[in-house]
């Protein structure tokens, strides 16, 4: 807008001195014509200038309307990082708990003070290398707590007749799988263990 203005004004005043040169002034007084033509100049470059400011303007709407367009597909975009933002932070946050309940489940078998074995099996499947193991420790204390341990990987804590129980249970649990007893024996305990 502001330069248009300005050079409204620079071709106005070069047109007024232009004007009043001497010879030019004569010529426009002898001949009536020129001053119509002369008064229709400011009518004719208003719309002109008009219509330059039009198109300018038209063009200023077009790249508000892409800014605008632009601005929505960038609040598009930030609604998606939050959204993938809060999905991430809430698998992350599900597998720290599970990484939590992991490192708790070690402190959840109370400690066991191994004193000497109190009786061990050894079972293998024919025709196979295979093998399995049941090994059961009395308490260090002498009193009536056992362990019992398996090579698969269980932990069993209880008194005699408890330890009786699980032994017999994972013992029909390998002859199932097809595991035979090939070896097995006692130690010294105070307390009796119901194991055949």
């Amino acid at each position: 807008m502001r330069r248009a203005v300005a050079i409204a004004a620079v071709i106005g005043w070069v047109f007024t001195l232009f004007l009043l040169l001497p010879d030019i002034k004569n010529f426009l007084l002898t001949h009536p014509l020129w001053h119509s033509l002369l008064a229709a100049v400011p009518g004719i470059a208003v719309p002109v200038l008009a219509w330059f400011e039009l198109r300018h303007s038209g063009e200023a709407h077009t790249l508000r309307g892409e800014a605008n367009r632009l601005r929505s597909e960038q609040n598009a975009l930030q609604n998606q990082v939050g959204e993938l933002t809060a999905e991430l932070a809430a698998e992350r946050n599900k597998h720290l708990q599970q990484i939590a309940e992991n490192t708790k489940k070690p402190a959840d078998i109370p400690f066991f003070a191994k004193g000497g074995m109190a009786y061990h099996a050894t079972y293998s499947k024919p025709g196979s290398s295979e093998r399995r193991t049941l090994y059961v420790y009395a308490a260090k204390d002498g009193s009536n707590s056992f362990l019992l341990e398996a090579s698969t990987g269980q932990r069993v804590i209880g008194n005699n007749e408890e330890i009786s129980k699980q032994f017999s249970v994972l013992q029909i649990e390998y002859e199932v799988a097809g595991f035979e007893r090939t070896n097995s024996g006692t130690g010294g305990t105070l307390h009796r263990l119901f194991i055949r």
